[in-house]
């Protein structure tokens, strides 16, 4: 019998870490800022502030060009095919660099109207200026850094990126205070320490292609790279949509909340999106995962891995977005202390709209993820369209309220849109799952040989959308004291797909040996009609592993095919 023991202990060492990592990147740019206030005063940044759209942008490729890589790569390296997950990391770095030396070449060339487009402030867009220009040169480190994280996540060492940006932080506010107060480089030096920030990750990150068990080989541009780029690129365009979206819909919410409410209520939507900032923290360090060790899972074809994945997923998710919205709802002082609400009429005014705006976390954390395990299955269009619907109706039903509804009304739209894409998005998913439940019935009816010819998959799960797994050519099971027992539904799965006596003998000398000494160990097996059995092994990792061996999320990897 399967149990989740693994999958959670995998989740469990990759969220620890990813979440460490948000975390220190965004103290990061909040000490970054802090720095500069103080150093420099508020005019500073102001301007680093103002610059900021466009760090955004350029770290908004890494959506694009990383992204996608990883989570194929990830598929590639639970599929074991090293020269796939080779291919695409090649076409990840070469698409990173000469996007960022043309994104540089660009910036440089048009960094005044770049400054004049971002700041309409004549006193401010000198320091704007320097800023932007120093950031420009370092775009291909800024992309190539974020690439590289995603890389190397997905190849199983999470704690090795969350040890680089921790360190790339560290650098970001020793310098900060070597370039301005020491060296007097003004804001061009808190730019400057930002790009080596980047590089100093980079540069700790890239010491995992040295490792012996390094799933990735710099190869040559050619044919199968290029086709590896597009798979790339197709890949990583939901999220980045969905980012750049995210930016244009706070411009624009601004806009409409700033015409009905003014200063105050710019403000109020500020303090809101910081508490969907904090929502997110958790959310990225969960949507890692999901793509790093959902894509292995689904690699190694090991259905019942990955929906026990989705499961702890959605229900760590809950456990966490619940209490921080009940907190927000019941006590929403709190949180209007903490960003400065001092005015009594303007505190009163921004613990109401807390309390609504508590109500979209929930739904809108749940719609994110679903998406992402859309992502994580190849639904790339229906991904696209939640991650456009999502946000676009934030607008259409903020704006509606403020024309069919008094002014203060506008902040329901916000949970009524998160609840609109949810209901929308579970009744098409359960529509579709229905629809292939059905075909598949109807094939069972029509033929067997039919059925097996296809390999169909039946129950398609009418929340995430995960296939239930064909008894016919994929098997798994956790092994702990019953060894024997585990060992015989083996045998007796192999027996059912017609293996020779040969073959299955191999195959139990395989597993007996590799789980000899291990605890609990997940054995999976996935075969093809008349082709080959791939058995993977997974056991707790230990300090006495080799190099040369297999780790990943805290645990060890056994593969072997047998014809």
């Amino acid at each position: 019998m399967r149990t989740s023991s693994l999958v959670d202990k995998a989740f469990w060492n990759f969220l620890g870490a990813s979440i460490l990592t948000t975390v220190a990147a965004q103290l990061a740019v909040s000490t970054d800022a802090a720095i500069v206030s103080h150093l420099m005063g508020p005019h500073a940044m102001a301007a680093v502030n103002l610059a900021m759209p466009v760090l955004t942008t350029f770290l908004s490729l890494n959506s694009l060009l990383g992204v996608g890589a990883s989570l194929l790569a990830a598929k590639a390296i639970g599929s074991r095919d090293s020269k796939e997950a080779s291919r695409i990391f090649s076409a990840a770095l070469y698409s990173v660099l000469a996007i960022g030396l043309t994104m540089s070449a660009v910036c440089l060339f048009f960094c005044d109207d770049i400054a004049r487009l971002v700041c309409a402030d004549d006193a401010i867009r000198p320091m704007v200026h320097s800023y932007v220009r120093v950031t420009s040169i370092g775009v291909t480190v800024l992309v190539l850094s974020g690439m590289m994280n995603m890389m190397v996540q997905s190849d199983g060492r999470p704690r090795l990126v969350t040890c680089a940006v921790m360190a790339g932080a560290a650098t970001n506010v020793v310098l900060d205070f070597v370039f301005i107060k020491f060296l007097d480089m003004g804001i061009a030096g808190s730019a400057w320490a930002t790009v080596i920030n980047y590089a100093v990750t980079m540069c700790i990150t890239a010491s995992h292609l040295r490792r012996p068990s390094c799933s990735y080989r710099l190869m040559r541009w050619s044919k199968a790279v290029r086709s590896a780029l597009g798979a790339n690129l197709k890949q990583g365009l939901p999220l980045m949509i969905a980012n750049v979206l995210l930016s244009a819909i706070v411009l624009l919410i601004n806009k409409i909340v700033g015409s009905a409410l003014g200063a105050d209520g710019v403000y109020m939507v500020a303090v809101c999106i910081q508490m969907l900032l904090i929502t997110f923290v958790v959310l990225n360090g969960v949507l890692d995962a999901m793509f790093a060790i959902g894509g292995a899972l689904l690699g190694e074809g090991d259905i019942t891995g990955l929906k026990m994945l989705a499961s702890r997923v959605i229900k760590f998710t809950c456990a966490v977005v619940v209490p921080f919205s009940v907190v927000v709802l019941v006590t929403p002082g709190l949180m209007a202390s903490l960003f400065g609400a001092d005015d009594p009429a303007l505190r009163a005014q921004l613990c109401r709209v807390l309390r609504i705006f508590s109500l979209i976390l929930l739904p809108f954390s749940l719609t994110v993820l679903l998406r992402g395990m859309y992502q994580v299955l190849g639904h790339l269009v229906l991904s696209t369209v939640v991650a456009i619907a999502q946000v676009a109706l934030i607008v259409v039903s903020v704006y509606a309220l403020t024309l069919l509804a008094p002014a203060l009304m506008l902040w329901w739209g916000f949970p009524l849109s998160a609840a609109i894409v949810l209901a929308a998005q579970v009744a098409y998913t359960h529509h579709k799952a229905k629809n292939s439940n059905r075909n598949d019935v109807e094939e069972s009816k029509a033929g067997e040989k039919a059925a097996e010819a296809k390999g169909s998959q039946v129950a398609v799960s009418p929340f995430t959308l995960i296939p239930a797994e064909d008894e016919r050519t994929h098997f798994s099971t956790t092994v702990t004291t019953a060894r024997k027992e585990a060992l015989a539904q083996v045998a007796a799965f192999l027996q059912r797909a017609g293996r020779p006596e040969a073959t299955i003998t191999q195959a139990l000398s395989h597993i007996e040996a590799t789980i000899a000494s291990a605890p609990i160990a997940d054995v999976s097996l996935h075969i093809t009609p008349e082709g080959p059995i791939t058995i993977t092994v997974k056991t707790t990792a230990s300090a006495t592993t080799p190099p040369s061996q297999k780790q990943a999320f805290g645990l060890e990897i056994h593969t072997k095919a047998l014809p």
